[in-house]
């Protein structure tokens, strides 16, 4: 490995990617805790794309996050086609600092939900038309 300043540089971290759970009303996203803390990743630095977004809640080493499937909410992007909508936000979560040093880049987790548009599908939102 290349040596500078007495720092032993490491290939980056591999991360699985989250699980996802496309709900009704919520779109899930959960990382698994000790994958997370042996990257050198604080969990209770991670928000959604809105960085208000903090709460989450932990179940069998998993961290969850929930955003409701509505455009803005957490900084939820919508796009639309004929035949579906698509829900988008990302998870951004911080590397665990020494003083005033970080070993490890931020790391972000895009993520996304498409639902087909039908007449039986609720998407809470209003649908205009043409």
């Amino acid at each position: 490995m290349p040596k500078i300043d007495s720092f032993y540089l490491s290939e980056r971290p591999i991360f699985p990617g989250p699980e996802l759970v496309c709900g009704r009303i919520f779109l899930q996203v959960g990382l698994d805790r000790a994958v997370l803390e042996a990257g050198g990743l604080d969990v209770s630095s991670a928000h959604l794309a809105d960085s208000r977004c903090t709460e989450h809640q932990e179940n069998n080493g998993t961290v969850w996050f929930h955003v409701e499937h509505r455009e803005g909410s957490c900084g939820t992007q919508l796009r639309t086609n004929a035949t579906h909508a698509t829900y988008s936000n990302t998870l951004f979560v911080y590397p665990v600092t020494h003083g005033n040093r970080s070993f490890n880049t931020l790391k972000s987790f895009p993520f996304s939900c498409s639902y087909p548009l039908d007449s039986q599908t609720s998407l809470d939102v209003a649908i205009r038309r043409h």
